[in-house]
């Protein structure tokens, strides 16, 4: 392989890793008996809710950050 090639593929594996979403994502099938757990296990019941407190303050940010932007976006 030339250095053509090799470039080609160096150029797509760090194109690739730039495309990879890192947000982490809960599964939705182990969220839906952890919260049926919770049902009875108070213990579990106030992680779930800290969870769900969580991932509102989340959406909140990320909602205010998405405002930001188009707040300084120019108008084209």
């Amino acid at each position: 392989m030339g250095e053509a090639g090799a470039e080609g593929l160096i150029g797509a594996e760090s194109e690739a890793a730039e495309s990879v979403d890192l947000t982490p994502h809960a599964d939705p099938v182990a969220l839906a008996v952890a919260m049926d757990a919770a049902k009875h296990d108070p213990e579990l019941a106030r992680k779930a809710g800290n969870y769900l407190d969580e991932q509102l303050a989340l959406v909140r940010l990320q909602v205010k950050h998405f405002d930001e932007e188009r707040r300084l976006a120019p108008i084209c």
